[in-house]
């Protein structure tokens, strides 16, 4: 779908900010202060896995944090379900997406 439809992911949208507590965050994009960041991927109280979705989310119910949800946007979560094992990822078919999605993008950039 991105690849056959890019400007559904590329055109200005009408977007918002949505801010929501008691959320379960299951995202790889996301925006967090340094010294945040720092903070909780060196806690190991909050980790179930060598992930950051769990620290993550376990972080911000203990130090009452607001998620900021952006209504009308999209990501590309490329890699999401796509862990064979823990720390391997790169799928041949992975890197074929990645050719598709850049190729796809550029067609898209330098069109009127």
């Amino acid at each position: 779908m991105i690849i056959k439809n890019p400007s559904k992911f590329l055109n200005s949208q009408n977007f918002k900010l949505i801010p929501l507590k008691n959320r379960y965050l299951c995202n790889s994009c996301f925006a967090i202060k340094t010294e945040t960041w720092c903070k909780l991927i060196l806690d190991p109280s909050l980790y179930v896995d060598p992930f950051d979705e769990v620290p993550l989310n376990k972080y911000a119910a203990k130090y009452d944090k607001t998620h900021l949800f952006i209504q009308g946007a999209c990501g590309i979560h490329t890699y999401y379900n796509t862990v064979a094992k823990c720390g391997q990822c790169g799928h041949d078919h992975d890197l074929d997406f990645f050719k598709q999605l850049v190729s796809a993008m550029k067609v898209f950039s330098n069109s009127p």
